[in-house]
């Protein structure tokens, strides 16, 4: 790996970590413009998607443990890397939609963010990942500063105190058992194994989350 862990999860949002019998392959998410125009590509020219799928493995992975070049990677690794890229990158589905909601507003509970949000009304010319670059230090005197700008105190609010509604703690109990190296859905496993080609045998998928 040529940059530190720590240098990864900086510059890239969300960092996947694929692991199997054979080898391991980290990679990042499509921006949404890249992976509406993958899946439209796919369901119009569903001959095209096997140079799309070499495509989405050069523009996401960020290393991986098997020889160099597309050729020499294990049958079945690049399709599955590939489908799950196109898998996290976007919803599938409305209630997916309404889940990765909940668990954005339970990243408000955070202090960084409640921070983030009042220091960005009072400077609109601010975006969160301007404040996400800078110390803590930094972020307490822009909070400082919103709050004579504003005219109004800021106080950080505990995790308790703030609504979530059930299907946030759903995601929460879902990503608590990821934690604990759960094998990535067995069903879909299954389903990768037999309509992609997907390497036989268990893996595991972790969300890396580098927010």
């Amino acid at each position: 790996m040529d940059k530190r862990f720590d240098e990864i999860l900086v510059e890239h949002r969300d960092v996947f970590l694929f692991e199997c019998a054979v080898g391991r392959v980290m990679f990042r998410l499509l921006p949404y413009q890249k992976y509406a125009i993958a899946r439209h590509t796919i369901r119009n020219y569903p001959t095209l998607r096997w140079a799309l799928e070499d495509d989405i493995w050069e523009e996401c992975v960020i290393e991986h443990t098997f020889d160099s070049g597309i050729d020499n990677i294990p049958s079945g690794i690049v399709t599955t890397v590939a489908q799950l890229i196109l898998k996290f990158s976007c919803s599938q589905t409305t209630p997916e939609a309404n889940m990765g909601l909940d668990a954005a507003r339970a990243s408000l509970q955070d202090a960084v963010q409640q921070a983030i949000i009042f220091v960005c009304e009072a400077f609109p010319s601010y975006l969160p990942e301007d404040l996400e670059k800078m110390s803590w230090n930094q972020i307490l005197i822009r909070l400082a500063q919103a709050e004579t700008i504003l005219s109004k105190t800021f106080e950080f609010k505990d995790s308790a105190s703030q609504p979530i509604d059930d299907s946030a703690r759903i995601f929460d109990e879902l990503n608590e058992l990821s934690m604990k190296n759960m094998d990535f859905a067995r069903d879909n496993q299954a389903l990768m194994q037999e309509e992609f080609n997907a390497p036989k045998g268990r893996y595991n998928l972790h969300d890396i989350r580098g927010r």
